[in-house]
């Protein structure tokens, strides 16, 4: 039984590449491929295995930037920051019954804190020629990005149970 926890945790890392590796070389996709790669890291914890989705989120960051060559992070900084750890904890939460709007409280500023960071880091240098929309995107990323993670939480912890009856019905 160990066993095949570890291969579907090294099968999901895998495809978490491929996502990631799509999302550095078409930076349009970049936070979709982040966010599909997160999703895919909620196989392993539908058998429980923390350490398994953890060394998957690892190894699938580390394996892209290899793949890279070290120099693109479009898709790994928030893949790695939040939409691969944002899964293993909410299984916790979930498995814990920690009070969720504490915890959605939480996440929420998280989230925000690695949208702005995202935007600094990647995004500050396309705004730089435009004074009114420079001036008005961190306010709407930030709203917009607390306001979104409200209705992603809801959505992370549907995809979660629905990967948690797939991999129960296909006997994984």
């Amino acid at each position: 039984m160990k066993g095949r926890t570890i291969a579907l945790s090294a099968v999901s890392a895998a495809i978490c590449v491929i996502f990631l590796t799509i999302g550095e070389f078409l930076p349009t996709l970049s936070l979709g491929s982040a966010f599909l790669a997160g999703v895919v890291v909620m196989v392993p914890l539908s058998k429980r295995s923390y350490g398994g989705a953890a060394l998957c989120v690892i190894a699938a960051a580390l394996i892209t930037m290899m793949i890279t060559g070290f120099v693109r992070f479009e898709a790994i900084l928030p893949f790695a920051s939040f939409f691969g750890l944002q899964p293993i904890l909410n299984k916790v939460q979930s498995e814990r019954n920690w009070n969720r709007y504490i915890l959605l409280a939480v996440k929420d500023v998280w989230f925000v804190g690695v949208a702005v960071a995202y935007y600094f880091i990647f995004n500050m240098a396309f705004f730089e020629n435009n004074e009114a929309l420079n001036r008005y995107a961190l306010p709407i990323i930030i709203v917009g990005a607390a306001a979104g993670y409200v209705l992603y939480d809801f959505l992370a912890f549907y995809f979660q149970k629905y990967i948690d009856i797939t991999v129960k019905r296909l006997k994984l």
